[in-house]
Parts: C-alpha cells; structure tokens; sequence
C-alpha cells in the first residue's frame, strides 16, 4: 500500500494545490513556562510542521519543555470538532525494539485562552521504579502525547502531516472532551478552539484520571520535547459532506469504527483507504474480515466492533484509518489500544 501525499514543499510542482498548509500548524507560542532541567528552549522549533526523525530516531527541531514545563499554542486557523481526529501533536519519541521512548505530556484546548480542558488520559504501563520492569510501549499511553514516533518531516518527505496514519504522533477527537465540566458549562467551544496546551508530566510523580501512577523515561534532569501541532479539522475545511471516521473502545474496552459518508456509503473512495497499526501499514480486510464484526449498517454508514473487550489480549498499540470520498473530501482517526 503506497501512502497518500500531501504535496511537501519539496513537491514543488504540486504547492499550488496546498497554499494554506503551512497555516494549519501552530503559528504562535502564547505562553511558554520552562520546566526544570535541559534541554533545547527555542521556541521557534515548535512552529511550522513536523520534522520527524522516523521510527527509530528522535528529531531535534523541538522545544523542551522541562520537567514539570508547558506550552501555549495559537494558530491562524479555528480547530473545530469534525469527524474523527481534529488534531495532531508531534513529540520526539522513538523505538528501540518494541520499546518506546518516551517522555510524556498532557494536551489541553481552549476557545477563550484562560479556561482549558483536558483530554481524558489513561496508563497502561509497567511501574518503572520495580527494577526489570517494562517494557514501556506506545500502547502504554492514551489521551497522552509523546510514544507514537514521527514520522512526517515537512523538509525531506511528502507524508502527510494531516493524515493520522502516515504522519505519527497523537491524534486527537474533540468530540472526547464533550463531558468535560468546561464544555458544558460553555467556557470552552469545541467548535471555537483557538489554543493548545501541552502540559509536561514529571515521571512517578503524576496519575491518571483512574489515579494510576504514570511512568515515562524522563527524569529531573529531562523532559518532553515537541516538535509540531497540525490541525485537520477547522472552520475552513469541515463541512456536511466529509466522511465519517471513528475510531474507540466502550467502557467495556470494545473496539469500535464507523465509517461512512453523509452522501451514502458507496460515496467513500476506497482507492484512497489508509491504515496502519503502529504506523505499519495494514490492509482493509482486519476490519470487513477480520477480527470484527458489523453490528449496525444503513445506506450511508457501517458500524464495526471487536468481538470482544480488548482487556487482556495483550494489544497495546496505535491503529489509525483515514480515508476520502469521490469529492476529495477527507477524514481520519486514531485510537490506542490498551489491551
């Protein structure tokens, strides 16, 4: 499977089509607080897109933010919550092995610059202060970025920043933050999201929303590094007619995935199917026969799900789809997988 480009700006041939790409990545740092620790504190690093090192290497156009550190980002487009994922946030980690490296950070939207909500987060990692323990892997984290490597570099590829399956790092649906306090009360508009917030973690001194400990490579001496914010869904580009992308797990830890497209299902260009698992492409065939079953189908959508609870299988991964329809019209998602 070839993956879908996006006309990088070594495509030189093909800019004319993407004249807007450049402002669908953060433009402006807000407000930066540097945590304790080195590191690379040039705030220009996170402007712009992605400059990923690959699988297997962590990029050096970052900034740190230090332990304990943050950012705020502004942009010169509107985050709106479309279909499947709206955002990306690019950080450095990398693999060694099945491990991953990485040096985690919570990610926060606001509509106003003063009221923030959180994206839900979960660990699912060993204790690393038991020696021996581990490996720590990119299904250890969900809601947190800073394990999915990237691999979209915007100076030496033409992967898609904007495409959850090809570019890397963490994908995020705004649509999971619906019950948060901030949202239903109106202090944060998840169809106005102006900034983002990404807040880093200090290793074993920080829990989940369960109350789990969370554990990254990082230490007093380090923290995480980020490279890019690329949005996907914003004012200027969603519309009625995008397909429906859905990647999730039930509170049961079902898998689930809708696809479809409000023009009806045979509307979807499945030329232009995407999927990977871990950034390893994977064919259409591990949803219509694989591992899953249709649960509901109507003329402009089907709905998938695992056949059971994911707990236990020991699955921990990213798996991502993306996909356009016969009007050029996009939409992915991203999920990980804590089994």
């Amino acid at each position: 499977m070839q993956f879908r480009t996006w006309c990088a700006p070594l495509a030189v041939a093909c800019l004319a089509g993407h004249a807007d790409a450049q402002t669908r990545f953060a433009t402006e740092v807000t407000e930066y607080v540097q945590g304790g620790g080195g590191g690379i504190f040039a705030t220009g690093n996170i402007l712009g897109g992605p400059r990923g090192g690959g699988l297997n290497t962590g990029s050096l156009d970052v900034l740190s933010l230090g332990t304990g550190g943050s950012v705020t980002l502004g942009f010169d487009v509107i985050i709106t919550d479309g279909p499947g994922a709206d955002f990306s946030v690019f950080e450095n980690p990398f693999l060694s092995g099945v491990s991953s490296f990485a040096e985690v950070a919570a990610v926060e939207v606001s509509s106003n610059g003063t009221d923030f909500a959180r994206f839900p987060v979960r660990y699912a990692g060993p204790d690393l202060s038991v020696p021996g323990s581990g490996p720590v892997v990119i299904g250890s984290y969900s809601g947190l970025s800073g394990s999915v490597p990237v691999l979209a570099n915007v100076d030496t590829n033409a992967l898609d920043p904007f495409d959850p399956v090809e570019a890397g790092g963490e994908a995020y649906d705004l649509a999971a933050l619906a019950e948060h306090p901030d949202v239903v009360s109106g202090a944060v508009v998840l169809d106005a999201i102006e900034h983002v917030r990404i807040v880093d973690l200090i290793s074993g001194a920080t829990t989940d929303d369960d109350g789990v400990v969370i554990w990254d490579q990082g230490d007093p001496l380090s923290g995480s590094d980020f490279d890019a914010v690329a949005v996907i869904n914003h004012t200027g580009n969603t519309s009625a007619n995008q397909p429906l992308i859905d990647l999730y797990l039930d509170e049961l830890d079902v898998l689930h995935f809708v696809i479809g497209d409000p023009n009806g299902f045979f509307d979807l260009n499945f030329a232009t199917w995407h999927a990977s698992f871990n950034l390893v492409p994977m064919p259409i065939t591990i949803f219509f026969g694989g591992g899953f079953q249709i649960t509901d189908f109507s003329p402009t959508e089907v709905h998938f799900q695992s056949a059971g609870p994911i707990t236990g299988t020991g699955i921990q991964a990213a798996l991502a789809v993306s996909i356009e329809d016969l009007g050029g019209e996009f939409s992915g998602d991203q999920v990980i997988i804590q089994g």
